[in-house]
């Protein structure tokens, strides 16, 4: 139902869109004495501000209904174009090291990064990956050297 009534909105306001900007009002046709010299004055008349209110109207009745639309399917539509990249992106573990300083450690493809991002900038550092399994914590008393 409300598709259907977004949908008969939008036609009509494209109608009056299409009238209003394709009807042109015929000038009267009046030659000037100094026409044949190139300097006779085109009146150019100007449309009146009920009509200009009216295509404002419409046009801005397109664009709601277009972002009304789009709003709609873009998930579905950006799901649908996007290509599978196949790389995993996990996000490992995050620290607030001081105030807007942040270390956000992640495994891309299986290997490990470090990320610190700040106020003045972002910096990454690739993390070497040992033979043991070094996603758990350590224990207390077991200190990697």
């Amino acid at each position: 139902m409300r598709g259907r009534m977004l949908g008969a909105v939008l036609a009509a306001a494209w109608l009056v869109a299409c009238q209003c900007a394709f009807s042109a009002p015929a000038a009267p046709d009046t030659s000037s004495p100094m026409s044949h010299f190139g300097l006779a004055a085109q009146p150019v008349p100007l449309p009146g501000a009920g009509k200009v209110i009216v295509v404002f109207i419409c046009v801005a009745a397109l664009a709601v209904g277009i972002a009304a639309i789009l709003r709609r399917w873009s998930p579905g539509l950006l799901a649908k174009l996007q290509l599978p990249s196949g790389v995993e992106v996990t996000v490992l573990g995050r620290q607030k090291l001081e105030p807007g300083v942040s270390l956000h450690i992640v495994s891309i493809a299986g290997e490990r990064l470090a990320i610190v991002s700040s106020r003045s900038g972002v910096a990454m550092h690739a993390l070497s990956v040992s033979d043991k399994d070094t996603s758990r914590p350590a224990p207390p008393g077991d200190r990697a050297e």
